[in-house]
């Protein structure tokens, strides 16, 4: 049976942070792998002894690790694998109630401290990048509102990704990491599942060619590039 380390690092979990002896109870935030050690992008939580529930919020994989120490009794086993599957059911039920906080809190500081983003903010300026449509910003940091993918055609705002003048970077605490993406053409989901379904195939104003990219930057310094239209 795999370790405890080795169960996290096959869900992208750095175990460096992980804890010997985990208190019963408790959430443990550790970063993903190729993150710095201070992101807290993950969980681990002790459901029982020797049980732990391991939650990665980028990926959005989740798995539960059983010690090769656990009672051998079926009896005592079946009863502790019981317990286990319902805290992580109730673990996975605050984590929601959490998620859904975060989304109510992102749509408050978009509608209630956010201004268009300054075309002279030092990071645009440095990038050699214009501030799109859906690009805000609260005091000095940019606010890029992280939307849920799979909410087609009446995206939700689930989180924010808050960039300062010198590129540092961090995400709203506790907000959804996982199938969130940026968009800034209205149109872009409706085009895209009206092709899929015409074609089984996506297209983007009018064309087959498509531009997929990680991070604001690149895809702002990539549809500038290309000239994609509604940017």
């Amino acid at each position: 049976m795999s370790t405890l380390a080795e169960t996290a690092l096959s869900i992208g979990i750095n175990p460096e942070k992980l804890p010997a002896c985990p208190t019963l109870g408790k959430w443990y935030y550790l970063p993903a792998l190729g993150k710095p050690k201070t992101n807290t992008a993950c969980r681990a939580r002790a459901l029982a002894h020797g049980v732990v529930y391991l939650c990665n919020h980028v990926t959005g994989d989740t798995v539960t690790w059983f010690s090769d120490d656990l009672p051998q009794d079926p009896e005592a086993l079946a009863k502790l694998k019981k317990q286990a599957e319902y805290a992580q059911y109730q673990a996975k039920r605050d984590q929601e109630k959490r998620y859904e906080k975060a989304s109510i809190d992102a749509k408050k500081i978009i509608t209630n401290y956010c201004t268009q983003a300054n075309p002279n903010h030092p990071y645009l300026l440095a990038k050699g990048l214009k501030p799109t449509k859906h690009l805000y910003q609260q005091l000095n940091e940019l606010v890029i509102p992280v939307y849920d993918s799979l909410s087609f055609f009446s995206p939700s705002i689930q989180s924010l990704q808050f960039i300062g003048v010198k590129g540092n970077k961090r995400f709203l605490r506790g907000g959804k990491m996982a199938y969130g993406s940026y968009w800034d053409n209205n149109n872009f989901h409706r085009s895209k599942i009206e092709a899929m379904n015409a074609r089984n195939m996506p297209t983007y104003n009018g064309h087959d060619d498509i531009i997929i990219s990680e991070g604001w930057a690149t895809s702002q310094s990539l549809a500038q590039q290309w000239g994609v239209k509604g940017w």
